[in-house]
């Protein structure tokens, strides 16, 4: 409303100037201004009351109805109501307060783990026995006799033979008897020696009792060129078995001791050298006749438990 307010005032001050309205003019002013007819009555009581003042009283229906505020006076902006003042930045609420994580369950306590039983104890591996046929067998005779005079046999070899012969062994004036058999075995496919047995397939010439000698033989030989002359020398007594009145029988010798030495000393081979030497076997001639290796599944064997 302040253009209308600055409207009638600058008509109030044009009638001024102009010698003053009337209160006709007021009026007519005031409808002009849209004023309605409370303000043209108060026009005339201002009027009525102080008579030839009615300058005044125009000037005071006006007054009534259009005082402006002193700040309007001298600024034409003055009686302007500045916009109101932006408002304080909304106050934001508080943060909602975030409820305490939830407080989780303490972790299940986990069984122990079964127990396992222990491992069932592996039974010994049984033993293996290997049999270990001769590589190698002969026999030496330092002389014979073909019947009608003696024969020097100490520089023949007889590796070759179905039968190896063991006799009576007298002092050296009687060579003429001896017979010394021998036999060779491998150890390469042995690893270590439970238990050895040396096997033979025995009978005697003339079908008598008898003991038969398993002795040590250490030195070097070979089957086509051993000799009662090259011969190596027998050694330590290892075992004896009893041919009886049953024959062919398989005497068996247990020969542990030896070959398991001879095995850890790191030898691949063993040789046994078979003798007897009963006075009467020299007296009744009486000789040992072993199967070669020559003579096949009954020739000589070594049995190796490991």
């Amino acid at each position: 409303m302040w253009f209308r307010s600055l409207f009638v005032v600058s008509l109030v001050t044009a009638l001024l100037a102009c010698g003053g309205p009337t209160s006709t003019d007021v009026q007519s002013g005031a409808r002009d201004a849209g004023e309605g007819p409370s303000q043209s009555e108060g026009g005339q009581g201002g009027q009525d009351n102080k008579g030839g003042q009615g300058g005044k009283g125009g000037a005071g229906v006006g007054g009534s109805n259009v005082k402006l505020d002193a700040a309007t006076e001298g600024s034409p902006d003055a009686g302007v109501t500045p916009d109101a003042p932006t408002d304080a930045a909304p106050k934001l609420d508080a943060a909602p307060k975030l409820d305490a994580a939830p407080k989780l369950d303490a972790a299940p306590k986990l069984d122990a783990a079964p127990k396992l039983d222990a491992a069932p104890k592996l039974d010994a591996a049984a033993p293996v026995e290997v049999k270990l046929p001769a590589i190698e067998d002969s026999y030496v005779q330092g002389s014979g006799f073909n019947g009608s005079s003696v024969v020097d046999n100490s520089n023949t070899n007889f590796g070759g033979e179905a039968i190896l012969l063991a006799k009576y062994r007298p002092g050296m004036d009687e060579q003429f008897y001896w017979r010394e058999a021998m036999m060779k075995f491998s150890l390469q496919s042995v690893a270590t020696v439970q238990k050895a047995i040396l096997l033979l397939n025995v009978k005697l010439s003339n079908s008598a009792p008898g003991t038969l000698e398993a002795r040590q033989l250490v030195s070097t030989w070979t089957e086509t060129t051993v000799t009662w002359s090259n011969r190596p020398t027998a050694g330590t007594l290892i075992a004896t078995a009893n041919v009886g009145t049953v024959q062919p029988a398989t005497l068996t010798f247990d020969v542990t001791a030896y070959v398991a030495a001879q095995k850890a000393a790191g030898a691949t081979t063993v040789s046994f050298s078979l003798t007897h030497e009963a006075a009467t076997a020299y007296q009744n001639h009486e000789r040992f006749e072993i199967d070669s290796r020559e003579a096949g599944a009954t020739g000589p064997t070594l049995v190796i438990t490991k």
